[in-house]
């Protein structure tokens, strides 16, 4: 996540969920890269010597990363490429701890954006946006949540700014 805060500054958070993967489609697991990137997809691979301790600044329990993400998204705009993907995402997990989501109702999605800016009905996904707006796509983040929050917020800046 990033947070703009009103006076410009720019707060990026990224961590990890205890996640159940009962439900998790490998498809997603693979594209994301869970094994490779996630703490305990790590140790269970056996990149790492031992599981990882819950509750530190990389690694929360479903709980703790909810009210997080509650306190980070409270009253904000979420912007981002399909943010009702991600946003109905993030409402499974606050349901799931007991909370609403407090963000602000209207979301802003860069892929539609970048279609009105460049007079095209459709562009493509969040790369092609980019790519069509003359950014550049870093292909070792790309598919992480913070990397693709980056490029979300540059291809904002892009169109947004006169």
């Amino acid at each position: 996540m990033i947070r703009r805060n009103p006076d410009g500054t720019e707060n990026p958070r990224e961590f990890f969920i205890n996640a159940d993967l009962t439900e998790a489609d490998p498809a997603s697991l693979s594209i994301g890269g869970y094994y490779e990137r996630h703490p305990f997809g790590q140790f269970l691979t056996g990149v790492r010597p031992s599981p990882p301790t819950t509750n530190t600044t990389d690694f929360l329990e479903p709980r703790d990363a909810a009210a997080t993400v509650m306190r980070w998204t409270y009253g904000c705009t979420i912007v981002g490429a399909q943010p009702w993907f991600d946003t109905s995402t993030l409402e499974r997990l606050l349901r799931s701890e007991g909370l609403r989501a407090g963000h602000h109702y209207r979301l802003r999605c860069v892929e539609n954006l970048t279609a009105g800016k460049l007079g095209r009905e459709d562009i493509g996904g969040q790369k092609a946006c980019a790519e069509a707006l003359g950014l550049i796509v870093n292909p070792t983040t790309e598919h992480t949540a913070l990397g693709d929050a980056l490029v979300a917020k540059a291809i904002y800046d892009a169109v947004m700014t006169p």
